[in-house]
């Protein structure tokens, strides 16, 4: 059963995040993002929210982040990784050595 008393949750935090004057609302919780979302769809149905206002997950936006970030005229060394600001590629960890070296009988 539903209570009727008082602002409910999902417009209160909707309209926390609309004083920020955000185009994106994002959240790592799924129960947290369906809340937002019918809070959001309130707001623009009021015409209080703009209607291209969306809630993501914080993967998502995270995901959106990096494929921009590859887009842009990122480079591409040898050994596969990205070029850094610096000229440096990112190179897996398993070929980097990350502190003292290891003897020959560690190693096996």
């Amino acid at each position: 059963m539903e209570e009727r008393i008082g602002k409910r949750i999902n417009v209160e935090r909707v309209d926390e995040a609309l004083g920020t004057a955000p185009s994106k609302i994002a959240t790592g919780c799924p129960f947290c993002r369906v809340m937002l979302t019918d809070g959001v769809t309130a707001r623009q149905n009021e015409g209080k929210a703009a209607e291209n206002l969306e809630v993501v997950d914080v993967a998502q936006l995270l995901l959106s982040a990096v494929k921009r970030g590859q887009s842009v005229g990122a480079t591409v060394s040898a050994s596969g990784g990205e070029a850094e600001a610096d000229g440096r590629a990112d190179v897996p960890t398993d070929e980097v050595g990350t502190g003292a070296a290891q003897s020959t009988e560690d190693k096996e």
